[in-house]
C-alpha cells in the first residue's frame, strides 16, 4: 500500500503490507509483520516494532503488543510522537484519545468495567460502566445495565441511562433508539438535545447523524433528510443514505450509490457499489460488487464531479 494526494498523484510509492491514514502528520504502516510510523515524505520516523498501531490523536497513538507470542492476545498502551511508550500496554482494546480522555476496559471484582484515562494514564473516571464510548462535545455515551445515557467529563451522569440505545452527539443533538417490547431490536429513532429532552420524537425507522444541518432518516423503507426542526426537506425516496460531508451525501437507488446536494439534486449519478464520505474533496468508491469472499474488487477515488482521480483499479 502507498499514498496519493488529492490530485491522484502517487506521493509515497506502494511498499507497505498494510497502512492507515495520516493523522497529525504521521501514518501507521506495517513492515515485516510489525507496525511503525512514517511522515508525509514516506520516511520511517518510528521504527516498526509494534504488533498493532492506530492513528495519532492529541499527540498520542494507541499501540498493541503481544503479551504472549504464542497467543493472539494483544495489550494496548500509548506512545508519543518520538515513539516513547508513555502509557504501558495493559488494556485489551484500542481507543483513541478524544477531548483529553480515552476509554479503557479494566478488570474489576466479578468481571470487567469501563472508564476513562487521561494523557498521563491516570484513571480519572472510574471503571464503573458496562460500556463507554469517546467524548464528543463534552459528553460520552455510557451503558449502565441494559440502558444508555451520557456522562460529562467529571463522570457525572448528566443524561439518565433510560434509553435502549444512544449515539454520540453531533451538532448539538444525539440519535436515540427505542427497542420493540421485550427485545433488543431497535424499531424507532428520534433525537434529544444536550439536556436529554426530545427535540424530535420517535418517528423514524432509521436515523443518521446531523451533518451540515441535515440528517438522513428512514420511513417505510425509504430514506430522505430532515432539518433540525424535524421538517422533511429531502423526501424519502432513496434505498439508503449516508451523512452529508463537504456538501454531498451518498444515496442508493436500485442497488447503486450516487451523491446528492443539500437540495436533493443528484450531482453524481448512481454508479457505485460502496461509497464513502468526501474528505478534502475526494471520496473512496468501488465500481464493482464484492467478490464471493466479500473482498472489495474494483475501487478508486473520485472528485466532487464524480471523475476518477485514481483508479478504478483491482
Amino acid at each position: 500500500m502507498g499514498y496519493i494526494d488529492v490530485s491522484g498523484q502517487v506521493i509515497i510509492s506502494p511498499r507497505f503490507k498494510h497502512s492507515r491514514g495520516f493523522s497529525e502528520g504521521l501514518a501507521a504502516v506495517e513492515v515485516g509483520g510489525k507496525w511503525g510510523y512514517i511522515d508525509e515524505t514516506g520516511k520511517v520516523v518510528i521504527q516498526p516494532q509494534f504488533d498493532d498501531a492506530e492513528s495519532f490523536s492529541e499527540g498520542l497513538a494507541c499501540i498493541g503488543m503481544a503479551r504472549d507470542p504464542r497467543r493472539d492476545m494483544l495489550r494496548y498502551g500509548y506512545i508519543d510522537k518520538a515513539g516513547r511508550v508513555v502509557i504501558t500496554p495493559q488494556y485489551p482494546f484500542p481507543w483513541d484519545f478524544s477531548e483529553g480522555l480515552a476509554p479503557v476496559h479494566v478488570a474489576v471484582p466479578g468481571g470487567y468495567k469501563e472508564g476513562f484515562i487521561d494523557h498521563d494514564g491516570k484513571l480519572v473516571i472510574p471503571a464503573r460502566f458496562r460500556f463507554v464510548e469517546q467524548f464528543h462535545g463534552g459528553l460520552a455515551k455510557v451503558t449502565i445495565g441494559e440502558k444508555e445515557g451520557f456522562i460529562d467529563k467529571t463522570g457525572k451522569l448528566v443524561i439518565p441511562a433510560e434509553f435502549d440505545e444512544v449515539f454520540h452527539f453531533s451538532e448539538g443533538v444525539a440519535v436515540v433508539g427505542k427497542a420493540a417490547h421485550g427485545t433488543t431490536q431497535l424499531t424507532k429513532f428520534g433525537y434529544i438535545n444536550r439536556n436529554g429532552n426530545f427535540v424530535i420524537p420517535y418517528l423514524y425507522d432509521g436515523a443518521g447523524f446531523f451533518q451540515e444541518g441535515l440528517a438522513g432518516v428512514s420511513i417505510a423503507g425509504k430514506w430522505g433528510f430532515i432539518d433540525k426542526a424535524g421538517r422533511l426537506v429531502i423526501p424519502c425516496q432513496f434505498d439508503h443514505a449516508y451523512d452529508f460531508s463537504e456538501g454531498l451525501a451518498a444515496v442508493s437507488i436500485g442497488g447503486k450509490y450516487g451523491y446528492i446536494d443539500h437540495r436533493g439534486q443528484m450531482i453524481i449519478k448512481p454508479q457505485f457499489y460502496i461509497p464513502s464520505e468526501f474528505h478534502k474533496g475526494i471520496a473512496f468508491v468501488t465500481s464493482d460488487p464484492l467478490d464471493w469472499e466479500g473482498h472489495i474488487v474494483k475501487r478508486g477515488y473520485i472528485d466532487k464531479n464524480g471523475k476518477y482521480i485514481w483508479g478504478p483499479k483491482y
